[in-house]
């Protein structure tokens, strides 16, 4: 982890710990999680950054999620269990004073596309999915292949991570390679920006693909119109050249008009003095934020902390988030497939400890199976080279 990266990450959580006391005590309207009745006081929206067998961590964040229902991108239901680093999650609940825990209410997995690679750039540094581009970088988590340079045309793809300033990109976050049996049949899936709406034929662009959404089923809370971000499916892959006929439209969770605290990542649109600009639809003005005049250009990745009035963020800091910057990750949970401090798994990821700081009593003599750690490190490809390893109580 470099010098410039552990700046970044220190200075992003202490403004979250700081602001989380003062906006959580701001009230907050509008509706709840659909059929819960539940209002949440704060949501987050970002990658998983660590897991335990009680708590995901997101932008910071341990959310105790005992109680959590946890959906996909249309509302089904899946197992905590199923929950892996990188992916892109939308949380909503509760967060102490303290800004580094929470209570979940809801959490919603949102992948950006699960499609095939159609073509795969040098180095696995780049792939194309329904004609878009997926960016790879050494943030980014692999799983079910060895190597980014493994990935190849024709290979079905998991891809999470925020929808890129260029219609129809991603900056991958996570990328799986699923492996799809007579049982478990592969649903093809794509989040983006809608264009080109022609309701008469109801049709529209998402990303590079033309969507034909005449036999759909349609669970949205608005009338679609241009520019919504809206989440797509179907049994069957497109095919080139012709529009690809979904059976299901729906839309992000909508959160409540004012919400007491919202941390959120995203790229910079539709920019305008102040600065105001939008974060994957979401209206932002960053007139009273700490680090606004960072906010120079559209294209900008940013991390963005405030709250929700009338629908639109207020944002009481934002952060520029570098290209490229290593993302600490964070597993506990008890050891398995112990061959080494260099080989053994956490939670299902492969581990290698064998340069990393022991905190006292642990000791690299110590790992074995069954043992319980709590490993803080960062991802190369599918497996987390660990920085620093503890006995987890």
């Amino acid at each position: 982890m470099t010098t410039t990266t552990r700046r970044w990450a220190s200075a992003l959580h202490m403004t979250f710990a700081l602001l989380a006391g003062g906006l959580l005590l701001a009230g907050c309207g509008g509706v709840g999680e659909e059929g819960t009745g539940i209002q949440p006081a704060s949501a987050s929206v970002g990658m998983v950054q660590g897991l335990s067998d009680t708590s995901v961590t997101v932008n910071g964040v341990s959310y105790a999620q005992s109680a959590a229902t946890v959906t996909d991108g249309f509302g089904q239901p899946m197992a905590k269990e199923d929950l892996r680093l990188g992916m892109w999650l939308e949380v909503q609940g509760t967060v102490a004073e303290s800004g580094t825990e929470g209570v979940a209410q809801t959490i919603r997995v949102r992948p950006a596309a699960r499609g095939v690679v159609s073509a795969a750039g040098p180095g696995g540094l780049s792939l194309t999915v329904f004609d878009s581009t997926v960016k790879l970088d050494n943030s980014t988590v692999l799983d079910g292949t060895p190597d980014a340079a493994s990935l190849a045309p024709g290979d079905l793809i998991e891809v999470h991570g925020p929808l890129s300033s260029v219609a129809g990109d991603v900056s991958a976050s996570r990328v799986e390679k699923l492996h799809p049996t007579p049982q478990t049949p592969p649903r093809y899936e794509l989040r983006g920006r809608v264009s080109l709406l022609d309701p008469a034929r109801h049709s529209f662009t998402l990303g590079r693909r033309t969507i034909d959404f005449g036999v759909a089923n349609v669970t949205l809370r608005q009338t679609l119109a241009n520019g919504q971000i809206v989440r797509v499916s179907a049994p069957a892959a497109p095919l080139p050249g012709i529009p690809w006929t979904v059976d299901k439209l729906t839309g992000d969770l909508d959160l409540p008009e004012n919400l007491g605290f919202l941390y959120t990542e995203g790229y910079v649109e539709a920019l305008v003095a102040g600065p105001n600009f939008e974060l994957e639809g979401l209206a932002v003005d960053a007139s009273s934020a700490n680090g606004k005049a960072g906010i120079t250009a559209e294209g900008l990745r940013v991390a963005v902390v405030g709250a929700l009035v009338n629908g639109k963020l207020k944002a009481k800091a934002v952060t520029v988030v570098q290209p490229g910057q290593p993302v600490v990750f964070s597993l506990s949970g008890p050891v398995t497939d112990f061959v080494s401090p260099a080989s053994f798994r956490l939670r299902g990821v492969s581990v290698d400890a064998s340069g990393a700081s022991y905190l006292p009593p642990a000791t690299p003599a110590g790992l074995a199976d069954t043992v319980r750690l709590r490993v803080k490190g960062t991802v190369l490809g599918r497996r987390l080279i660990a920085s620093q390893v503890e006995l987890q109580p």
